[in-house]
């Protein structure tokens, strides 16, 4: 039996308690070690993960999808937030960009009020505004040739017709300025104004001078009323105005200032032919009235074709005949002639004018212009548009055209080779048949030939009694033979003149020399010989004139304008693209325009008369003017004048230009 140690109880406890003391010591040791600390976090780490782990695995379930909402809510939440917040800010922005806008409007409204305040000032102390400043700035059409405007008021009428009927004939345009309610009555008559061409114009409706003249806001009533009658009968709204009784003492600026505003043009008359002075006017009169208004390079005539102006009608041929005769052309008014306006005149109409009223007719007026220039603006973008059409239909029907003619083209070509096939076999059988008979015709060329060398005697004869009568022809203009009693032998007049052996071309060329000295004598005796023009007590010169240098109209002498002020020591110069003629003496200047036949003179630069249709012709290059009437231009004058058998003379006076 193996014997073991003993070991007390006590013994025992004391290494129990002491084995224990050793291990908790231990486990603390290591807890509080650096690597403890580390295997922690991991420990940690891998939890978390873990736990991702799970989450994702879980994800499918309840509890996941109530999270996964509740998420999105708080999401849709924040971008609705901050769609609030945007906006706000830019509805803070809208108010604050309106003040602004606000503030500017409200500074417009009162810069445009003081400038109506100071328009209404000076408008109410009877200044014109805005038209003649916009009258000097634009440029009118000046016509090159002086113009006449025949213009009717008061129509349409039963007279209108017939006036319309002879400007056809005469191939006149003019103006017509209507009564709205007279165009009511007669439509048919507005539509053939406007088809033939002429133009029309607003007369106000019924021409009834008190409720015109009262105040504008009448006048502009019968306007638009009468605008708008002749929109609907032939879609027209004219720009051009005659007032009723014309503008003198009738309009004031304020009249001229709202029609100017509105885009209208006012047009008066200078030639007044007194058709509506009184009850039947006597057709002489009105005639006698237009022949004795001033001539000017631009009229405007007044005519009538309201009921009772017959004798307009009647006196219309000799008006316009009259004026045919002065040189004038006709055409009818527009935008572009520049409108005759009377002066402001004191009103013979008891108005007034308060601001308030002021400001309401001009926003009534200035509506209007916005509207009319919207409508203008569309009916020229509905123009410009049918234009576009209409050109692509042309293009179209020009291939179309270009393509039958290339196909009448082919065909023309495959015709000419067929004809030309045609020809060719002609001219072969042609050659043929001329070879056949080329022996035939060898021998009748031999025939005539020995038949051209038997020449009669007679016709030697013939050709030597024609030398003979040339020959005689020349011994009597030079005045060996009288024209009737030339006689001469045929040896004579061959051993004289040498004619004997002459040709046919050289007998021909002596006659044609013969014919030109005849000629030259006649043209020398027709013209008169030299003229003399003495310069009298201006120099005691004189200079001569050659008679290709001048011309005798009657009693009348024209010549070079260059030949005569050179003459009289003057300057004169061309300007070729104009064609006109200037003279420079002392202090004068005078210009002689050419194509509108206008003489206009100068002293010291300043323009001082004007002379209309001249008698100016340019003639070879060379400007022909009267001698009388162009000596007055420089204060000269013809003192005398020998027109005889004898030498011409022309005796001149030109001692009151030394003092121009």
């Amino acid at each position: 039996m193996r014997n073991y140690p003993i070991i007390t109880l006590q013994k025992f406890s004391a290494r129990l308690s002491f084995t224990l003391m050793l291990i908790i010591f231990l486990q603390v040791s290591v807890f509080f070690s650096p690597a403890s600390f580390t295997h922690a976090e991991d420990s940690q780490a891998s939890g978390s993960s873990l736990q991702q782990k799970t989450g994702n695995q879980e994800a499918g379930s309840p509890k996941a999808s109530s999270q996964k909402g509740n998420n999105q809510k708080e999401s849709n939440q924040k971008e609705s937030n901050q769609e609030e917040k945007n906006q706000k800010s830019n509805n803070q922005k809208v108010v604050e960009q309106k003040v602004i806008d606000e503030k500017a409007g409200n500074q417009q409204a009162v810069n445009q009020d003081a400038k109506n305040q100071a328009t209404f000032k000076l408008l109410n102390e009877g200044k014109r505004q805005g038209l003649q400043q916009e009258q000097q700035d634009k440029t009118y059409k000046i016509p090159e040739k002086p113009t006449v405007y025949l213009t009717f008021d008061d129509g349409p009428s039963k007279l209108t017709g017939p006036v319309l009927d002879l400007l056809q004939k005469e191939n006149i345009k003019a103006s017509f300025f209507v009564l709205g309610k007279e165009a009511q009555a007669h439509p048919e008559l507005i539509r053939r104004i406007i088809n033939e061409g002429h133009t029309i114009g607003n007369h106000s409706y019924d021409h009834i001078y008190k409720e015109l003249y009262s105040d504008f806001s009448s006048f502009w009533e019968q306007l638009q009323r009468t605008e708008q009658i002749l929109n609907d009968t032939a879609g027209v709204k004219p720009r051009l105005v005659r007032a009723p009784g014309g503008t003198f003492t009738n309009f004031d600026a304020y009249y001229y200032y709202y029609m100017d505003q509105a885009g209208y043009t006012v047009v008066d008359w200078n030639v007044d032919s007194g058709d509506s002075r009184k009850k039947n006017v006597p057709k002489g009169d009105i005639i006698e009235e237009v022949k004795k208004a001033p001539l000017k390079h631009e009229m405007t005539v007044l005519f009538h074709d309201g009921s009772g102006h017959e004798a307009t009608l009647e006196a219309l041929p000799e008006v316009i005949r009259y004026f045919k005769n002065k040189g004038y052309a006709f055409a009818p008014l527009s935008a572009e002639v520049k409108p005759v306006q009377f002066p402001l005149g004191k009103s013979k109409w008891n108005r007034t004018m308060s601001y308030a009223h002021f400001q309401e007719l001009l926003t009534e007026v200035a509506a209007y212009a916005h509207l009319y220039q919207s409508e203008h603006a569309q009916q020229s973008g509905q123009s410009h548009l049918a234009k576009q059409v209409i050109e692509a239909v042309e293009e179209d029907r020009a291939k179309e055209v270009q393509a039958k003619q290339a196909e009448q083209a082919k065909q023309i070509k495959q015709a000419e080779q067929a004809k030309q096939t045609v020809q060719a076999k002609q001219t072969k059988q042609t050659k043929q048949t001329k070879q056949s008979k080329q022996t035939e015709q060898e021998t009748q060329a031999a025939n005539q030939t020995q038949q051209a060398k038997q020449v009669p005697q007679v016709q030697k004869t013939q050709t030597q009694q024609a030398q003979v009568q040339i020959a005689q022809q020349k011994l009597a203009f030079e005045g060996n033979l009288s024209a009737d009693e030339s006689y001469a032998s045929e040896a004579f007049i061959s051993s004289e003149m040498g004619l004997s052996n002459s040709s046919g071309e050289e007998l021909l060329a002596w006659q044609g020399r013969l014919a030109i000295q005849e000629s030259e004598q006649a043209l020398a005796v027709a013209k008169g010989g030299q003229l003399t023009i003495k310069l009298g007590n201006y120099a005691n010169q004189s200079f001569i004139l050659e008679p290709d240098q001048y011309q005798l109209k009657g009693d009348r002498i024209q010549l070079s304008l260059r030949f005569l002020m050179e003459g009289l020591g003057a300057e004169v110069s061309w300007e070729q693209e104009k064609r006109t003629a200037w003279v420079h003496f002392g202090l004068t200047d005078i210009s002689f325009d050419v194509p509108s036949r206008t003489i206009q003179v100068y002293k010291m630069g300043v323009a001082k008369e004007v002379y209309y249709l001249a008698e100016l012709n340019l003639i070879e290059g060379v400007l022909q003017v009267p001698l009388t009437s162009t000596l007055a231009l420089l204060g000269g004058q013809v003192t005398g004048f020998n027109a005889g058998d004898g030498p011409k003379e022309v005796a001149i006076d030109m001692r009151k230009y030394l003092f121009i």
